[in-house]
Order: C-alpha cells, then structure tokens, then sequence
C-alpha cells in the first residue's frame, strides 16, 4: 500500500472517520481513506507499515479517536517516574498503566502487539475488567515518558495516577458503554412499543391507516441505533468467531437479531405490516439487562481476592534491639527494616543495607538472570534472594494484590494453565451447533408448512431461548464461590479453575518434613563436641540465612545470632556452606561430610564441620502433626496416596502405620525424582495434587494438576504451586476436597437446570407457540434463576470447627519407641527397628 497525501480538505457532515468511525466535520484524507483528525490518520499510517492492517477487520473499522497531545513530561522526574514504575533496573522496566480507552478484544490484540510497533517493548499483558496494562520494555532503548507518548499515538493515552496518602492507590472507573446501550435499547424500546400499541388495540381501525406508515418507518428509524450500537457487540463476536472458524454463543443471538430486522424491514417496505421491530427492541433490552445483572453479580461476588483471602505472607522484621519477628506484609510500613533469606521473595519496593544480595527478578520480568547488588542499590518487589540473608530497608510498602497478581501470571505456568480444561469447555463445546441445527430445522418446517413469515418468527425464538449463557455462568459463579470460601479457612487458591482440577485428582503425593511433620514442634539436641558461645552465634546465623524447615528449627534452638555470615551457600538435597569471622562451616548430611554416623530412628541428623573437621551434629526428633493420622485415613477415599522424601528409611514404619501397609514410600528423593514419581504416575492416566513444603519441590508441585505448598509463619511464597495451604488449616484438607467435590456436583446440578429450561424453552419455541419478545424475557431470567441457584447452594456447605490445641500440638517418637505429647490422635505402635536417618532432606 501506498501512502500519498492529499491536501485537499473539505466539509462532510456523512463521511466517517477510517480509524475510529466517528463522523468527519473536516476531510483528511490518505489515499481513498478518510480520516476525523491527523491523529487518526497517523495509528492508520502506523499500524499499515507495521503489517497490522487487521486490526480494522477484528473492529469493524471502530478504533479509539486519538486524543490531544497530553504532556508527559511530568515522567521525566525520577522521584514520580520511581513511584509510577513497578520495577527498574536500568535495563528492564515493568509499569502497570491504566489505559481508560480500552474496551474490546481488538484492543487487547493492538496492546499486545506492541511491540511490533517498538523493538524496546518486551511484553505486554492487558487485564481487560481492569483496562490496565502490564509493559515490560528496555529501559536504555525506550523512556518511561517515550512509551506514555507511544501508547497516545496509537489511541489509549495512560491515565497517570500517583497513589494517594492512604495508599489506596488507583481506582480503575466504571465502564458506562454496557450503561450507554442498555439506555439506547430501552429509549427505543419503549417508543416503538408506544407507537405500535394503536395497531395492537385496533387493527381494523381505518383511521389509523393515514398515520400507520410513518409510525412504521419512524419506529424502523429508532430500531437502527440499537442495531448497529446497542447489538453491535453481537454482532462483532459473532463475525470475530466466523473468522477464525469457530463457533460461540453470541452467533445465534446476531442471526435472531438480524432475522428480525430484516424481515421488519421487508414488511414495512412492502406495506405487508409492521414486521416485529418491538420485538426487536424488546429482545435487545432484556439481553442487556441481563448482561448488566450478570456484570453487577461479578462486581458485588468479587472473584478477585480480597484482603481477607490472600494467601498469608509473613515477613521477618528486624527490631531495633537486632531481634527478630514476624510480621503480615500488608501491615509492612516505610522506614522498617526487614530480613530475607535465600530463597525467599522481596515483597517491597527498598533498598539493600546488609548482607551480599544476588537478586533474581524473573518473577517480575519473565527473564532469569540474577545480579549483584551493592549496599544502598534498590530492589523492588517480586525479586528474589539468591545467596545469604539479607536486610532491606522498606522505601515503599507493596499491596499484596501485586504479588498475588504475578503469582497469576500464566508466564511462570509453562503449558500448566493448558491442563485447566474447564468444564464449561466440555459441555457447552457442541452447544451452539445443536442450537444453530434446531433452528434451521424448524424454520424449514414451518416455511414449507405455514409460511416463511411465520417460519423466520420460530427460527428467531429458537435461536433467543435457547442462548447458552446459563450454561456459561454455572461453573464460573461456583468455582469463584468455592475459592473464597477456601480462602477463608486457609487455603489460597491461584485461580478459581483449580477447584475443578481438585475434584478429578485421584492421586495424592505427600512430601514429609514441613508438611507431615511439624517442624515447630520437633525436639533438637547437640551431640558433639562442647558449642562456646562464637560457634552457636556463628550456626545460628548460617542456618537463619536458609528457608529449609531443619534449619529454621536448630537456628531456634541454638537462639538468635547476631553475627553477619560473609559467605553463604546452599547445595540443594546436601546443605549449606558459610563462612563468619573467618571460619569455614558446613553443615548437611553425613554421606555429604562424610561422617561415620550411627543409624537413628525418626530423627534427622545435621552434621557440622567447622574449617574442615567434624564437631558433632544435630539431633533433631521428628513430630507428626497432630491432624496427621485423621487427615490420611479421611483422604483414603478419595484418592491413592504415595509417599516422597529425601530422607532416609529411618520412619518407615511410623509412615506405614499412619497411611497403612500399602502405602508407597518413596526415601532419598532429590527435586528431580519428586518430579519424575509425579511424571510417571500422570503417563498412567492419573491426575496427580503434589503437597510439599514450597523448598525442594518447585518442580514436582509444577508438574502436578495441582500443587499445593503448606506455610508456616514466614514467606514461603513460591510462584510454582497453585494453592498455599495455611498449616494451622492442614487438618481442613479433607473437608477442602470435600466442598470442591461438592462444587462439582453444584454444577452438574446447575447443568441439569439449564438443560431443563432449554428443553422446555425450545418445545415451546418449535411448536411456534413462544414469540421472540418472549424469549428475550426468558433468556436472562435463566441466568438469574441459574445464579441464585448456584450461590445459595455453595454457599451451604459448612466446614467443622477446627480444633487447634495450644501448646504441645503434634505427637513424635521418642527414643524408646514410645509416642509422647499430650495430642496424640490416631498414635500407632511405633517402629521397633532403628535405621540410618540423615538431615539434610526436605
């Protein structure tokens, strides 16, 4: 294509612009294309020289009006374009932008092909109910306030908002289209009707006859702007889904909506009546009051977590006296001084003050490749810590929401976001052919044994009544109820399809330590040489620096050090290696020190060398949780259940008593072997939940259908697992595959209903007896009744009142075999044989 200019402008009150189809008062023209302004014509310029002329074929030629000019230069200070920014390192920029102009599907194509527009834009990720974008470009090619500019050019200029001093932040406006149609619709709607209510009452009435044409073309008149507005989203859905060959659920509504006017139309031209274009009206306005119930049901439900269902991410705080706690991230306030591990994820925007920082932001940016950091360098929140603690001091507390909102990026999936085959999908898949068959099948009946007249009146009822939207909300509205009820009682869920993949698991997968066990409630002693008070400070320093449960435990036992660890390493299924005052430690398994270790029962050992020579190592009696037995013998019902772990047989008679003789036990596990045990199973057919501790078992908990990480108290957030189970919540398992169990039944249930209602619906429509008017009231009434049904259903399902005994909350074995704590349910005979157990396992 070509792009001359042509000078020439002229006034033309019915020419429509080429890129957005607003009327042009001024002609501006490129070649035979007319456009409202140079705005216009420059996106069309654009986008033709870039090869993506189809944006105007997914539109129907309807773009965004490019507005004025803003002035963005307000983004050239580093203080604002620092609180504007999510992430910034110089090379790689991440900015979430609210772009008011979004507002269909053709949007999120233009948005997300950006960067054909820009080498320096990476990726862009649109939430469409929110209008915000999620960009990813080079910082060095491409400047905050270049990008801004970029996004103007093209149509959908940011709104830049800074948060307010209350730090709500950003309040995305109301959508007022869906508002602005249903108000057209019902305008038109009640004239047409108001104007036809003479020829209803008296048909035989000759004086009515001078007057019957013009009210006919009148109303004809006001049925156009409710068909190319008011049903102009039917319309362009249905064509969208013509074009990749596919068939959806608005195709049968345009067909009955064009059915109508057309044979209006036809009537009314040949003086044969007054066609049905009240009817017409009538349907478009009960479509959109249905479509308005539907979208206030979702805001009031609020599907998107609250801040009472987000998963629980405790932060350790470092106090002013060098003491340690925990603390909720939400309640994380600017000036604190907060201590992260290797491993863990930074929750907030800061910067460093101690420790050696390796950060890896490919939670953030999608690219893994950890950097350095120095002393006063800034990090920003989703980076995570690859070495020894470090200490951040917070310059900008971070919403969960943004957290959780990288936690459901489909980025870190892989093809695991491919596994959640909704039910929907399977159900509704032949629907529409169904539908689409019937109606041409009754309108032939009725054509060749009534009329064509009377057959374009069934054929339009059919296709109305039974529109499939029912069927569409059921499994949405249930799951999205489950998911908050769950998050209610401890267990988070990254998206709410995971309830569906919840109910077809028939294999469980148990990691142990940190998740069977509690690791809180373990006793630890040293056996070895005598520890002087340098040696306890410098181990409990090295192990406070690892995420592993073991660790946390002996740095607890030993109390905290205040020593700095200069060096820190930790070898994955081995254990860690440190250096503090300029001495050398490990501490792991005895094969990986080479120790000469006596065989125990039911405890881990943690060996210690300090400058190469073994002093002794860490005794450390495991304890079950006290739900442990009960939650096994209940989630035998449901599913097999197998045993994965890196430690060493020394519990295998204990974990056969708990989950009875035919339980697989799986011992010296390393992370690839979970993976595969997992692998395997699934190459068998079986739908696998993998439930570990988050550490060593990232990829066996990515691998499954379902993976679900047990927390205790600190941030054991991992982008890898698809719920985060609370461990005070852990004897709530059976009840939580219960309730998504239960909300699988809701939905075959609330199938059933639709399918009744359709069936009932397209008897009466096949039989000529149900007018479209009437279908168009039936139809969102369904969804209702459906709705309602499903809510009230859900939302009777009751979990028990879990009892958590303070104190001494789990049982264990001691070293004459017998079981001790004051919570002993389920206690079995303990194993009489004592074996080889080491501590370096997860």
């Amino acid at each position: 294509m070509t792009f001359g200019i042509q000078s020439d402008t002229h006034m033309s009150e019915s020419l429509k612009c080429d890129h957005c189809g607003d009327p042009c008062t001024s002609e501006i023209t490129l070649d035979d294309k007319v456009f409202c302004c140079h705005g216009c014509k420059s996106v069309y310029t654009i986008l033709w020289a870039n090869g993506m002329e189809s944006f105007y074929a997914k539109k129907d030629r309807s773009g965004n009006p490019v507005a004025d000019a803003a002035d963005f230069s307000i983004l050239e200070n580093d203080e604002i374009r620092s609180e504007v920014m999510d992430f910034s390192d110089g090379n790689i920029g991440v900015v979430r932008l609210f772009l008011p102009a979004i507002h269909c599907s053709a949007c999120l194509w233009l948005l997300e092909r950006l960067h054909k527009l820009n080498d320096a834009v990476i990726s862009v990720r649109v939430e469409f109910s929110k209008r915000t974008a999620h960009i990813r470009f080079k910082e060095s090619e491409l400047t905050l306030k270049e990008l801004a500019e970029l996004l103007q050019q093209i149509g959908y200029p940011p709104h830049i908002r800074l948060a307010d001093a209350e730090g709500e932040g950003e309040k995305v406006a109301k959508d007022k289209r869906l508002i602005y149609q249903f108000g057209i619709a019902a305008f038109a709607f009640g004239n047409i009707m108001l104007m036809a209510l003479p020829e209803y009452f008296y048909p035989e009435d000759d004086s009515l006859a001078q007057y019957s044409t013009f009210f006919r073309w009148l109303s004809w008149a006001l049925t156009l702007p409710v068909i190319t507005y008011s049903a102009r989203d039917y319309f362009t859905n249905a064509y969208r889904g013509i074009r990749i060959r596919r068939v959806n659920i608005d195709q049968p509504i345009a067909i009955g909506i064009l059915a109508l006017f057309l044979q209006s139309t036809w009537e009314i031209t040949s003086g044969l009546g007054s066609g049905y274009l009240d009817s017409l009206a009538g349907l478009m306005f009960f479509l959109l009051l249905g479509k308005l119930f539907q979208r206030k049901t979702y805001e009031s439900l609020s599907f998107e977590r609250d801040y009472k269902s987000y998963f629980p991410l405790g932060i350790t705080v470092v106090n002013k006296d060098d003491s340690h706690s925990i603390k909720p991230v939400q309640k994380l306030e600017k000036g604190e001084l907060i201590y992260i591990r290797n491993e863990e994820i930074i929750p907030v925007d800061g910067k460093i003050l101690r420790g050696n920082a390796v950060i890896d932001n490919a939670f953030v940016t999608g690219e893994s490749t950890p950097e350095k950091k120095n002393i006063g360098d800034r990090v920003f929140a989703g980076g995570k810590q690859c070495g020894g603690a470090i200490e951040i001091l917070v310059e900008r507390p971070m919403d969960q929401s943004y957290l959780t909102q990288l936690w459901n990026d489909q980025n870190f999936d892989g093809n695991k976001a491919d596994k959640f085959q909704t039910l929907t999908d399977r159900v509704s898949k032949y629907f529409v052919v169904v539908i689409l068959t019937l109606a041409l099948g009754a309108f032939a009946f009725w054509a060749l044994n009534e009329s064509w007249v009377v057959g374009i009146k069934v054929f339009t009822a059919v296709l109305i009544v039974a529109c499939p939207c029912a069927l569409a909300l059921s499994a949405p509205f249930a799951n999205g109820h489950a998911l908050r009820l769950m998050g209610r009682k401890g267990l988070y869920l990254k998206r709410a399809e995971v309830v569906e993949a919840l109910a077809d698991i028939n294999k469980i997968v148990w990691d142990k330590t940190g998740t069977l066990t509690s690791v809180a409630k373990s006793k630890v002693k040293w056996l070895g040489e005598s520890l002087n008070e340098d040696d306890r400070a410098a181990l409990s320093a090295l192990m406070h620096s690892s995420k592993h449960p073991l660790s946390l435990r002996i740095s607890a036992f030993l109390g905290n050090g205040t020593k700095r660890v200069s060096y820190f390493e930790e070898v994955v299924g081995k254990g860690v290696i440190g250096t503090v005052d300029g001495v050398d430690y490990r501490l792991g398994s005895s094969s990986w020190l080479g120790a000469d270790a006596t065989p125990e029962a039911n405890a881990s050992q943690v060996w210690v060398k300090r400058n190469g020579t073994l002093i002794g190592h860490f005794h450390i009696l495991h304890a079950f949780r006290s739900e442990t037995k009960a939650v096994i013998n209940q989630m035998k019902n449901w599913a097999g259940q197998t045993v994965v772990t890196g430690d060493d047989n020394g519990e295998e008679m204990a974990l056969r008593s708990l989950f009875g003789a035919g339980v697989e036990l799986k011992f010296r596990q390393k992370p690839h072997d979970k993976l595969n045990v997992i692998a395997d199973m699934q190459s068998e057919g079986n739908q696998v939940v993998m439930i570990g501790d988050g550490l060593n078992d990232a990829g066996a908990l990515n691998q499954a259908e379902v993976g679900i990480s047990v927390a205790e108290d600190i941030n054991n957030f991992t982008p890898a697992s698809d719920a985060i189970l609370h461990a005070k919540s852990f004897g709530r398992l059976p009840e939580f595959f219960k309730l998504s169990k239960y909300t699988r039944r809701i939905v075959y249930w609330s199938f059933g209903l639709s399918f009744a209602y359709n069936i009932a619906g397209l008897s009466f429509a096949l039989m000529g007896l149900l007018s479209p008017l009437l279908s168009a009231i039936l139809m969102p009434l369904s969804s209702i009744t459906v709705v309602t049904f499903v809510s009230l259903m859900v939302n009777r399902f009751r979990f028990s009142e879990l009892e958590v005994v303070e104190g001494e909350d789990a049982f264990s074995w001691d070293e004459n075999g017998s079981a001790f704590g004051e919570n002993q349910p389920g206690a079995a005979t303990p194993p009489p044989q004592r074996s080889r157990y080491e501590g370096s396992t997860t």
